[in-house]
């Protein structure tokens, strides 16, 4: 048995073995490219040429890199890069940093301590897809809410006004801006023009009374920019405008593949039974957990972070939140206690039931998301949907 650190970068990662006492047995650097990974692969495979008792220690669980190194059948140990800085200090106290030495570094960490690590256990195909779809998902969300807030931004330096007449979130707004983003072109309109544009772009909701709405407020009294910034932030204003109309139907065929694969997926109605997971919270939900089985020994919670700490010296004992989780999977789950709120009685009454005691919000929340993936991971393992009929008498009867 070999044990392997990988001081992970975009170009080329340092590389460190060693054996079983910690004697280096080699070191180098190769490239980021395929030469780069054979070379890597013919250097452990003459140390040790049993695949499955190499075990790599490395900063990230994602990327070409480590998709190579389980490829190779390799045991890989993911390391936060907290941990990887703390076994750093060990050896060198000064706080420098060299790339060789992290390997090093990595490489004893895993040989010494890889029992308090989860080794990176592969998903399925379909799994690692819905995985991959709701993390770009979540990043263009965010890009969304991005261009929404410089939207917003610009309208307040030169057309108030836009802001008062439209939610700038809609996709009519959006293209009614985009046509109009001089605040002296979009009072032009007459209500009756409005109302058709709204039609146009399928706000048919009380799209007469909505038209009324936006021309009085296009046309009331406003301060006005003087001519250049505004004409400066038109052109900003039908930029922001323009991403904004092609990212809202690439997010929805984004969510139109996330809802097909997670029906295909063997597990995706029990994710889709919970109150408060939609298709694209389940997917989210579901990439932080992953379907290997063998993952997660007894439970979801300390790697979502809803599970609390102990902190005891002395005299001394906290509880406190725990910190150290995958933020995209922490996300997701107090997203889901939120809805969950909103949809079960039960969820609602959990969350009522901690703040009478005293606990904050967040506190609560966290302690239903922990409830949540305790029920998750229950009925993963029995193969059954959650029934909040069932779950209530399970209550009642404890």
């Amino acid at each position: 048995m070999v044990f392997c650190g990988i001081d992970w970068a975009e170009e080329q990662h340092d590389v460190c073995v060693v054996d079983a006492g910690g004697r280096r047995l080699w070191r180098g650097r190769v490239r980021h490219d395929p030469e780069g990974i054979a070379q890597l692969r013919a250097a452990l495979a003459a140390l040790e040429p049993e695949p499955g008792a190499v075990m790599v220690g490395i900063e990230t669980g994602r990327g070409l890199l480590v998709g190579e190194l389980v490829l190779a059948g390799y045991s890989v140990y993911p390391i936060n890069p907290k941990s990887a800085e703390r076994y750093r200090d060990r050896r060198r106290a000064s706080g420098g940093k060299d790339d060789r030495l992290d390997a090093e570094v990595l490489a004893n960490a895993v040989r010494t301590d890889r029992a308090v690590f989860r080794p990176l256990l592969p998903d399925s195909d379909l799994a690692v897809e819905i995985a991959t779809l709701a993390r770009d998902h979540t990043a263009l969300t965010r890009e969304r809410t991005r261009l929404l807030n410089q939207l917003r931004s610009a309208l307040l330096e030169y057309f108030p006004a836009a802001i008062t007449a439209f939610a700038l979130d809609a996709r009519s707004a959006q293209a009614f801006l985009k046509r109009y983003p001089d605040p002296a072109a979009a009072a032009r309109p007459s209500v009756v023009q409005v109302a058709r544009f709204l039609r146009a772009q399928r706000a048919n909701r009380d799209a007469d009374a909505r038209a009324v709405e936006i021309v009085a407020a296009l046309r009331a009294p406003a301060l006005r920019a003087r001519p250049e910034i505004a004409r400066a932030k038109a052109r900003l204003v039908g930029a922001l405008c323009a991403q904004l109309l092609t990212l809202r139907p690439a997010m929805a065929a984004y969510e139109r593949e996330l809802e097909h694969l997670l029906k295909t997926h063997p597990e995706g109605e029990i994710f889709l039974s919970f109150p408060g997971l939609g298709v694209v919270l389940a997917s989210r939900v579901l990439a932080g957990t992953g379907d290997n089985p063998d993952r997660f020994a007894s439970g979801y919670g300390a790697y979502a972070g809803t599970a609390p700490i102990v902190v005891q010296s002395g005299k001394r004992r906290v509880v406190k939140a725990r910190i150290a989780a995958p933020k995209h999977f922490r996300d997701a789950v107090q997203q889901w206690a939120e809805q969950a709120r909103r949809h079960s009685p039960w969820a609602a009454e959990f969350y009522a039931r901690y703040r009478s005691r005293g606990h904050e919000h967040n506190e609560a929340d966290r302690a239903l998301g922990n409830r949540l993936l305790e029920l998750l991971f229950d009925l993963r393992r029995l193969g059954r949907t959650y029934d909040e009929a069932v779950h209530l008498a399970n209550i009642r009867a404890a």
